[in-house]
């Protein structure tokens, strides 16, 4: 979080505890996980959570299924060095990185999209 420049400290909740660690939180946005099926249930969580705190200032992303990479919603275009400050956020996770199930999440494309999820 600190190499994204984020200033909240990370927390380390179950998915149980993130709404009542969050609840005195008020952020002007929030980016989420799109909750889906099939999706990460971590991901999933966090994103149930957000929108239940924070309904009108959610917008989620797609992130990936059980099926592959989600690509719902609009492209968003990546600012000048987007991609090499993710990789280097990324690299953070090496636990996850040596998970061969995981290694290609890390190694694809890039692309993200915002998801509408009043359409």
């Amino acid at each position: 979080m600190r190499l994204l420049g984020c200033d909240m400290t990370a927390l380390h909740s179950t998915p149980g505890r993130l709404a009542g660690d969050l609840a005195g939180y008020e952020p002007t946005q929030v980016w989420a996980p799109l909750p889906e099926k099939g999706g990460n249930s971590d991901h999933n969580a966090v994103g149930n959570t957000a929108v239940a705190l924070w309904p009108d200032r959610t917008t989620f992303y797609s992130t990936y299924t059980d099926t592959g990479r989600t690509v719902t919603g609009v492209k968003v275009e990546p600012l000048p060095g987007w991609t090499t400050l993710k990789r280097r956020a990324m690299s953070c996770y090496e636990s996850q990185y040596a998970l061969s199930a995981m290694r290609p999440h890390f190694q694809r494309g890039f692309d993200e999209y915002e998801v509408d999820v009043n359409c």
